[in-house]
Parts: structure tokens; sequence; C-alpha cells
């Protein structure tokens, strides 16, 4: 995830997460086929080949993101305070 690196780039003194940290449901493909036919392969774990369900799924979701060598560093080095906000009309 390079946005985690630009962002650590900039040494800022903490990062306001406002929304989603993971996404629970969608999943991730072992190969994605391009516009210009070539293969493009992620990276991925077992329980991100569904939608999660389990409580298990959803922790694997944040374990998927953790893989990320930019998001690790950015951990490591910047506070992060999160906020997620129910919608109304759930």
């Amino acid at each position: 995830m390079v946005t985690y690196a630009t962002m650590r780039k900039h040494k800022p003194d903490f990062l306001l997460h406002s929304g989603d940290t993971i996404y629970a449901d969608g999943v991730i493909p072992s190969e994605v086929k391009l516009a210009d036919g070539k293969i493009w392969k992620n990276l991925t774990i077992p329980e991100k080949a569904k939608v999660a369900e389990t409580l298990e799924e959803f922790r694997a979701a944040h374990k998927y993101n953790l893989l990320d060598d930019n998001v690790r560093a950015f951990n490591t080095e910047v506070p992060i305070f999160v906020q997620w906000v129910r919608p109304r009309w759930s």
C-alpha cells in the first residue's frame, strides 16, 4: 500500500483515520487480468478468498493489511486514531 509510504515520508504527528480500516466485504483474487492482457498477481491469504462472515475472517482482513511492509512501517512510527460513525439508517 504505497499510500502509507507516501504519508510516512511526510513524518506526520498522527493519522486520524475516519472510516473502515479493512475491506471485509470483498475478496482478494490471486490473479487479475489487466486490460492489456497481462496478469497482475496479488499477495493473498486463504481467508480473503471470500467475504468475511466469522470473527476469524474479520481478523484475517486486519492480518492481510499487516502483510504490507509500508503499513507495518507506518504503524511503528505514527500514532493512529480511528473513528467510525454508524450511519443513521443502520
